[in-house]
């Protein structure tokens, strides 16, 4: 989308839908992103780490339920802590967008938005 200001300079905005990804994270990746660029270490990382470790979902009809399924890429949905770790895991998007100085980049959970000027 291309905004015209009043001072006649145009606005590019780029909105990315990351709602698809939330499925696809991959757990190795969000860990070590988590100890190397966001020095999260000790015993706040093995919480992290057992949180996301051997999960499973199962969907339940009635009073009836399926078999679990072991759950190997995601962040858990309706989890409060489950937008902080995906954005966490999007983080390199922010890191490309500081290189523009007229960038102003805006990034939540699975909502991000760069606009440049």
């Amino acid at each position: 989308m291309i905004l015209q200001t009043t001072s006649h300079s145009r606005s590019l905005v780029l909105q990315l839908d990351l709602s698809e990804a939330f499925d696809t994270l991959d757990e190795t990746t969000l860990l070590h992103r988590l100890d190397h660029t966001f020095g999260v270490r000790g015993t706040t990382y093995k919480w992290i780490e057992s949180y996301l470790d051997g999960r499973s979902q199962f969907v339940m009809v009635g009073d009836r339920t399926s078999a679990p399924v072991l759950c190997e890429f995601c962040v858990p949905q309706g989890s409060v802590l489950g937008p902080l770790l995906f954005t966490i895991y999007t983080s390199p998007i922010s890191n490309v967008s500081a290189q523009f100085k007229n960038v102003n980049h805006a990034q939540y959970s699975d909502d991000t938005q760069s606009l440049s000027k």
